[in-house]
């Protein structure tokens, strides 16, 4: 007796199609290459030598590069000195534990800052005047105004 199969395929055998062009890996490959260059056509490539000021220190750019932080002390206000060129230097003293005073630990915190080149009371400026208005505000619309 012949079995008789319901499958119309049923005794035919399929050859496996043969791949045309490359593994999907190398195309992905080749894609990100593509994005990279692209990107850093737009941006530049990075440079990794160092020009030759960075290389060659002058000795008035070597004594600013040196700040010695045990020069100064450690305070509950910030007292500013004069380090590494235009900067100023403060250390401030903090509890260790702000909000829970059981502990006398301390902790000296270094503070460094850019003095601002534009005085506070230039209208054109943001200064302290302006930054809480922009802290406060809900939008810039709302900001456009004198606080």
């Amino acid at each position: 007796m012949e079995k008789l199969s319901s499958s119309p395929f049923a005794g035919r055998t399929c050859a496996a199609r043969p791949r045309h062009g490359p593994p999907i890996w190398i195309k992905i490959v080749l894609l990100a290459i593509i994005v990279l260059s692209f990107s850093r056509a737009r941006h530049g490539w990075p440079s990794w030598q160092r020009s030759a000021s960075s290389t060659a220190p002058t000795d008035q750019r070597a004594e600013n590069a040196r700040f010695d932080w045990d020069s100064i002390s450690s305070h509950t206000t910030l007292n500013y000195t004069s380090c590494y060129d235009k900067y100023q230097c403060a250390k401030l003293s903090l509890p260790m534990d702000y909000f829970n005073g059981t502990t006398d630990a301390n902790i000296s915190l270094a503070v460094i800052r850019l003095p601002a080149v534009v005085p506070v009371t230039d209208p054109e400026s943001w200064g302290t005047r302006r930054l809480g208005c922009r802290v406060r505000s809900e939008s810039w619309e709302a900001d456009q105004g004198d606080c």
